[in-house]
């Protein structure tokens, strides 16, 4: 690693603990354009623990703690889950409930973060109150809550995102001037890109077709869904030839892969050369991915 200059040139240490989180974010994001990983499994479980405590100054309990995370200032018991939302998967469902009936905790922090870890949503439950929304999974043995919907109405749950949103863009040192220089460039060549990415995207869009990219969507930007299945669903339902369903399919997920599926989206929205109910099921995508 001598010849990491953001490493040996301290460039890392300057910057706020969200930054690097977001950096992260990006990093994983390119490696998986790149085929390097599969996932983007993310630190997403320890930054809310870690946030819920600085935040609501919380005492974090060890890993091995049954069923609680965390305990309160007034002794109470917390468990904390989070989940971070993306263009690839919106889905807003926690990770599971186990021993809900044991109660070994008193109340929820959930927390909905976006792609670059900031809070979008923040929420304190009452541990009565899961009993009402959750849905019990025999196959995983738990409980599980998807934080939307009418668990939100309910009056027993508060909103804290308020709470959660504290300043943390403050750096541990101030930024130097070698630090600035390297914000500016790479703010210059992340817009030079975006402008590349935005010059093809009517053309890719032209190629796919655009509804077949808003009809398809979520078969895209599934990737546990193989090209295969896919190319099978296109062919038999709209009479694609296989080459071309396969061109299809590559140019949607290089779409989304590059985090332009808000801008194709608003794209097909706002062209006047497609259905009205192709236009309003852009329009939903757009409202759950935003």
């Amino acid at each position: 690693m001598e010849n990491n200059h953001l490493l040996s040139d301290g460039l890392l240490t300057s910057l706020s603990d969200l930054e690097l989180l977001s950096l992260h974010a990006g990093i994983l994001t390119e490696l998986r354009s790149r085929c390097v990983i599969r996932t983007q499994n993310n630190p997403v479980g320890d930054y809310a623990e870690w946030l819920v405590a600085k935040a609501l100054g919380m005492t974090l309990l060890s890993n091995s703690s049954a069923g609680a995370d965390a305990i309160d200032t007034d002794g109470m018991k917390v468990q904390i889950k989070a989940r971070r939302v993306t263009p690839d998967n919106p889905s807003r469902q926690l990770s599971a409930l186990r021993n809900y009936e044991a109660a070994d905790f008193d109340y929820l922090i959930a927390i909905i973060f976006d792609g670059t870890y900031n809070v979008l949503e923040g929420y304190k439950i009452p541990h009565e109150v899961i009993r009402d929304y959750a849905r019990h999974s025999d196959h995983v043995n738990a409980h599980i809550i998807n934080l939307k919907g009418a668990i939100l109405a309910d009056p027993r749950v508060i909103s804290i995102k308020e709470n959660l949103t504290f300043s943390r863009s403050v750096s541990v040192n101030n930024v130097s001037v070698q630090t600035a220089k390297v914000d500016i460039m790479a703010g210059v060549l992340n817009q030079q890109a975006r402008i590349t990415s935005h010059a093809t995207l009517a053309e890719r869009l032209k190629a796919i077709g655009m509804a077949c990219f808003v009809n398809y969507y979520h078969c895209f930007a599934d990737s546990n869904l193989s090209g295969a299945d896919i190319i099978e669903q296109m062919h038999s339902r709209e009479g694609y030839t296989e080459k071309s369903s396969r061109s299809r399919l590559s140019k949607a997920r290089k779409v989304i892969s590059e985090g332009l599926s808000i801008d194709a989206l608003m794209f097909i929205a706002d062209s006047g050369r497609i259905q009205d109910t192709v236009r309003n099921d852009a329009l939903k995508l757009i409202r759950v991915l935003a």
